[in-house]
Order: C-alpha cells, then sequence, then structure tokens
C-alpha cells in the first residue's frame, strides 16, 4: 500500500539520499566545472554503468574564434568514439533586432552530436542542455538539445540537436567546438542518473 508521511516545518537532510519505490532507487551525481581557458574541450570521465540518463547543461560558452558550434561525443574505457552517431542539427536564426529575418540551416553527422551547424561567429556566447537516454536494456542511447546563442550584433538563434549513439560500457562524455578554438568562458555541468 501507498504510505505519505507529512512533516510539520522545515527538513534538513545531511548526507546522501535514495529516494524508492517499488525496489528501485536513483541517484544523481552532479559535476560541474568551469571549461578550461587553455584547452579546446574537455572529457568528464566515472560515468557508472548502472547510468540512465545523462544530462550536460552550459552556460555562456564561448569558444575564443569562429566555427564556434559545439561538439559533443561518448566513449568508454577504450576512449572517445568517433562513429556510430546517427544526429540531425541545425539552428532558426533571427537577425539583429531591426530587421527580424529569419533563417533555417540544417546537417547530419555519423562521428559527433553537433550543437549547432554552420554556425559561426565571434563574440558568441552559448546556454543550454543536452540530454542522453538509454535506450532499453541495449547499447543504443537517443540525444535531444537546444541551445539559445547571443551575439553582440543581435543575432538570435536556437539551436536544435537530434539522434542516437550505439556504444557499449559509456563511461564518458566530452564537450569541444569545430574550431579547436579554446574557451574564453563558460560554465558546464555533467549530471547523471544511475
Amino acid at each position: 500500500s501507498n504510505q505519505s508521511v507529512t512533516f510539520p516545518g522545515a527538513v534538513t537532510i545531511t548526507g546522501a539520499l535514495t529516494a524508492s519505490g517499488g525496489g528501485v532507487g536513483e541517484k544523481i551525481t552532479q559535476n560541474a566545472v568551469t571549461l578550461p581557458t587553455d584547452a579546446s574541450s574537455y572529457t568528464w570521465t566515472g560515468i557508472p554503468s548502472t547510468t540512465k540518463q545523462i544530462t550536460l547543461t552550459y552556460y555562456d560558452v564561448a569558444p575564443a574564434s569562429n566555427g564556434n558550434e559545439i561538439w559533443l561525443q561518448v566513449g568508454n574505457s577504450s576512449g572517445v568514439q568517433s562513429s556510430g552517431y546517427g544526429t540531425v542539427s541545425g539552428f532558426i536564426m533571427s537577425g539583429n533586432q531591426s530587421n527580424g529575418d529569419a533563417s533555417h540551416e540544417g546537417a547530419s553527422s555519423g562521428a559527433k552530436f553537433m550543437l549547432g551547424t554552420g554556425w559561426s561567429g565571434s563574440n558568441v556566447d552559448r546556454y543550454g542542455t543536452f540530454t542522453l537516454r538509454k535506450h532499453g536494456t541495449g547499447n543504443t542511447w537517443i540525444g535531444e538539445g537546444s541551445m539559445w546563442v547571443y551575439s553582440t550584433d543581435w543575432v538570435r538563434a536556437w539551436i536544435y540537436c537530434n539522434g542516437y549513439v550505439n556504444i557499449s560500457n559509456l563511461d564518458r562524455l566530452k564537450i569541444f567546438n569545430a574550431a579547436d578554438a579554446n574557451y574564453t568562458s563558460g560554465t558546464a555541468d555533467l549530471q547523471w542518473v544511475s
């Protein structure tokens, strides 16, 4: 039978909290970093084999030069995987606020998740999220994400990415950019549910 507990007033929890029901417990692990300004990529490792969902959020991320697309790859103990992806990505853009023009561009890739394609420019900051969910009990992960970009010349765009990747024993995720340019700013947070 279902039971509920009511606490009068505030409740403080010290240490780990696992919520379970029906014999299934879930744990959320969070790993926030400031992207290094002396590197063009960052890789999170140590994602456990029991993970069912991985979410990357990022704020104010900017590579130092054009070719600012953000790319993601996953990997395992053999390294980062550069094949086995089926993805589509693109953007819908409005021009500067005075003309309100809109355009669209899209592309696909078998080597990575692309958060925006054909989108380049200086002084562009990115804010967004990308989630991978394990499909069933196999080795397929379904990914979806979007972000908002802002530049000093008033250009705004909504960027999307959807797709999948086949990989066994996923234990890492790499963020990098098309220009292989060092990041000038930004924080990123990787969370996983296991």
